[in-house]
């Protein structure tokens, strides 16, 4: 999926006209793949741990038309925090363009 990948950091780099998008894309994707730290001795931040980058690459996704990737990035945020604003938020915009999909 090497192909697909250089296909979507293409369109970021037109669609942005930098650089700028793709390094946060792939940053965000690298920080849902890391392991949280194991004895800590300071503060963690657990949203960047958990389901923060999701929701964040599930706007980058919507925003360039990568529909499939944001909503699979909602449900990944929602089973983290099903009742953050924004998680809510996204669940009634990806309800509505299903609804719109559906129907037309």
């Amino acid at each position: 999926s090497a192909k697909k990948m250089s296909g979507l950091e293409d369109r970021l780099r037109i669609i942005h006209g930098s650089s700028v998008a793709l390094v946060l894309t792939i940053r965000l994707r690298q920080a849902t793949l890391l392991e949280r730290p194991q004895n800590m001795m300071g503060m963690t931040d657990e949203a960047a741990w958990s389901w923060l980058p999701h929701l964040q690459l599930c706007y980058c996704y919507d925003q360039i038309g990568e529909y499939g990737r944001a909503k699979i990035h909602h449900e990944m945020s929602k089973l983290h925090h099903p009742t953050h604003p924004s998680v809510l938020h996204n669940e009634r915009y990806f309800a509505s363009r299903e609804e719109a999909q559906s129907s037309g």
